[in-house]
């Protein structure tokens, strides 16, 4: 009796960590990652809308008042920007987080009155300061979608592309990865881009994943 007891203790533990495999196996295989190079940062601050371009394809991602703020700021200090977290689905809609973070440096040009004011501006815009106030970041969940860009169109690009890290589902095909095209048309940008859009200039990017 012990020994039946024992033997189906034994089979059911087994039966469990079998079943956990395969949904460890399982989970890995449901996605796919490709490396997407950013070749531009654009805010539309009339429709609250940051764009991020690759090529022919955008990235538009509705925001706040506040990181719209940020993000201008971007053209008189410059931001380090890491990006975490980005998966697409077979809908086209995307979303991830970024990190912004500023350092003051020792030798700062400014007077002590204009770090007290940026500071300032930074705290208000929701970044958070280290414990010396030397380094100020913000976190930023982003939701969005992916369209394609009109022909023609003219606009300030990135010298150097930045690289963002892209889970998508292992179902779509090697040949269209990061092109999320089968199941969804790609909806034009136009209607993003029919007022003024600003560049948004990074320091550099740190991927995480």
């Amino acid at each position: 009796m012990l020994r039946a007891l024992f033997l189906l203790i034994v089979c059911t533990f087994l039966s469990g960590c079998f079943t956990a495999l395969m949904w460890s196996h399982s989970s890995v295989d449901e996605y796919t990652y490709r490396n997407v190079e950013i070749d531009g940062f654009f805010v539309n601050d009339v429709r609250s809308k940051l764009i991020v371009t690759s090529y022919d394809n955008a990235y538009s991602f509705s925001i706040s008042e506040s990181f719209a703020d940020t993000l201008m700021l971007s053209r008189e200090i410059q931001f380090t920007p890491e990006f975490a977290n980005f998966i697409i689905n077979e809908e086209n809609e995307i979303k991830g987080s970024i990190t912004l973070t500023y350092k003051f440096a020792h030798n700062d040009d400014r007077s002590p009155e204009q770090t007290k004011a940026l500071r300032a501006q930074l705290a208000s815009l929701g970044f958070k300061a280290s414990r010396d106030k030397m380094t100020y970041t913000r976190d930023t969940s982003l939701h969005g979608r992916k369209h394609l860009l009109p022909e023609g169109i003219q606009l300030q690009r990135l010298d150097k592309k930045l690289t963002i890290r892209v889970r998508q589902p292992a179902s779509i095909p090697m040949e269209v990865i990061g092109d999320v095209t089968e199941k969804v048309l790609l909806t034009p940008v136009t209607l993003l881009i029919d007022s003024i859009v600003t560049p948004v200039l990074f320091m550099q990017d740190l991927t995480r994943h």
